[in-house]
């Protein structure tokens, strides 16, 4: 899974300052904080995106089926929009939320995961990072029955499906 991101960080006001700004010593922790705070952010999304090994067949048929990898990739005939071909119009909004409450899960703090989602809801699904994509179907997929969202009759993946 290509597990690079790029966000817009914000610095947690918890974390201690160092004052000492004239020996400009407190440029320096703050540069220091927030590239500790850029690394933190990278490992949760990267964990988030992590399937369990029972999914992850699963998911590299779907991933082939759909978009063949295609994080881009826009349907022909729908609003299906990346490589899982989530339907924008019906997902976009619910999908935000689902992937916000994966990163918290994994340890990203409420602030930074409620900026993220509304920077996904301000794009289509196609225009998201590859990880938050990636996020996204393991959220939907880790979730009772998420698999059927993907089930089309006759399709090798279905066999794959951990129910």
């Amino acid at each position: 899974m290509n597990t690079t991101g790029r966000f817009t960080n914000e610095q947690d006001s918890r974390l201690p300052r160092h004052d000492n700004t004239s020996d400009g010593g407190g440029l320096i922790v703050e540069a220091v904080l927030a590239a500790a705070i850029t690394v933190t952010q990278k490992t949760v999304l990267h964990d988030a995106a992590q399937l369990p090994a029972r999914h992850q067949a699963y998911a590299a048929c779907v991933s082939n089926r759909e978009s063949h990898g295609n994080y881009r990739a826009k349907g022909d005939v729908s609003s299906a929009r990346g490589r899982w071909q989530f339907l924008d119009q019906q997902w976009r909004h619910g999908l935000s939320f689902m992937v916000a409450e994966r990163l918290v899960t994994f340890g990203l703090p409420k602030k930074q995961a409620a900026n993220i989602r509304h920077q996904m809801q301000a794009k289509p699904i196609d225009k998201w990072t590859p990880v938050l994509q990636d996020v996204a179907f393991a959220a939907v997929i880790t979730h009772k029955g998420g698999y059927k969202h993907w089930y089309i009759t006759g399709s090798r993946c279905n066999a794959l499906a951990a129910r």
